[in-house]
């Protein structure tokens, strides 16, 4: 795998749970090679990129967060409408 790519914002629309495992699957390897690369000479740029890298992984978890509520949320609907049905 390669660096993780950068992807226009516009063109990725409501992100599934396979998607969010492609995401998180090249963080993780790319924090792999990391940091068995060691880092870079530049120290700055090596602190934007964990910044950015520490963004990207609290937006993994947020939108994780919202996956799993609309999951419930769904099940919530699905079981309330069994139980109409059945009274």
């Amino acid at each position: 795998m390669t660096e993780i790519e950068e992807e226009n914002a516009a063109t990725i629309e409501n992100l599934n749970r396979p998607d969010l495992m492609a995401v998180t699957s090249k963080l993780i390897t790319h924090l792999d090679k990391k940091s068995i690369a060691g880092r870079l000479q530049d120290s700055d740029v090596e602190k934007m990129r964990d910044s950015k890298t520490r963004l990207l992984i609290e937006a993994i978890k947020t939108h994780g967060s919202l996956l799993r509520d609309e999951t419930l949320d769904n099940i919530e609907a699905r079981l309330k409408a069994l139980e109409e049905r059945g009274s």
